[in-house]
């Protein structure tokens, strides 16, 4: 089972990446400044809303699904990127 944060982090690597321009990679080393600011000020204060939207329907993945794989996905930039990453620490390794 998919956990309901999973597919938000999934969005929001959609969302930063076309408004924001950002790779996956940078949005997820930004995930942990998102998330601590939701448990500290979203999740505490979500009863006090008059109203609420639940983001987190099972038709999600199956719909984000198209944006990530082809040659114009997240994914084969993201695999590319982490390519390029395993490759310059294999040479800092080496020539370390």
């Amino acid at each position: 089972m998919t956990k309901f944060t999973d597919v938000r982090l999934i969005r929001r690597m959609l969302r930063d990446a076309h408004h924001r321009n950002h790779s996956p990679l940078l949005t997820i080393l930004h995930w942990h400044y998102v998330r601590a600011g939701e448990l500290f000020s979203i999740i505490p204060l979500r009863g006090l809303a008059d109203h609420t939207v639940n983001g987190g329907f099972p038709f999600d993945l199956p719909a984000l699904h198209p944006f990530f794989v082809g040659n114009a996905g997240l994914l084969p930039r993201l695999k590319s990127l982490l390519r390029m990453l395993a490759s310059s620490t294999q040479e800092f390794v080496m020539n370390g």
